[in-house]
């Protein structure tokens, strides 16, 4: 009688210690699997002024205030840029779209994911991500609306000075 007692606890401590090393190895997996991760990118591209950045997480994004501190871009002196924040339809992008009037010609720029974006679980990326970028020279001269003072252009404004011609 004590012999089938002992086997038969022997059997639910070992019942029990598969169930715990299963949950642990299941409960891992489910972390690991689950990061927040954003996709890879092209440093140092020169795009238009008024770029739009898509970025792609693989899981679906809490939208809030911490995530949209945490997502900004900063000029090459490190001042932050008033960008839009908006969240896709699928629930895993966020498009920053430029600022009005767009970026400054020439100008260097850094797009910062930090890591206060986060889930909506709760995962927070596990780095922080920088995307330089610089945006395109203006090959013309644009007009300045303070420039022109009577509307005509002839008079306020020389063409040749306005338009600059690649040959």
């Amino acid at each position: 009688m004590k012999i089938i007692k002992y086997v038969n606890n022997y059997n639910m401590v070992s019942k029990f210690k598969n169930v715990i090393l299963m949950t642990a190895i299941f409960s891992l997996f489910f972390l690991i699997s689950f990061n927040v991760q954003a996709a890879s990118f092209t440093d140092n591209q020169t795009v238009d002024s008024n770029k739009t950045w898509t970025i792609k997480f693989t899981s679906d994004i809490g939208f809030d205030d911490l995530t949209k501190q945490g997502i900004t871009v900063t000029d090459s002196k490190g001042t932050k840029v008033n960008v839009g924040l908006q969240l896709g339809q699928d629930g895993r992008t966020i498009t920053v779209t430029a600022p009005k009037g767009g970026y400054t010609a020439g100008k260097s720029y850094i797009l910062n994911i930090g890591n206060k974006v986060h889930s909506t679980k709760g995962k927070v990326l596990n780095k922080e991500y920088k995307l330089n970028f610089n945006i395109k020279s203006n090959e013309n001269r644009m007009l300045s609306g303070k420039k022109i003072k009577s509307g005509n252009l002839s008079t306020d404004y020389n063409i040749k000075q306005a338009l600059k011609v690649r040959i």
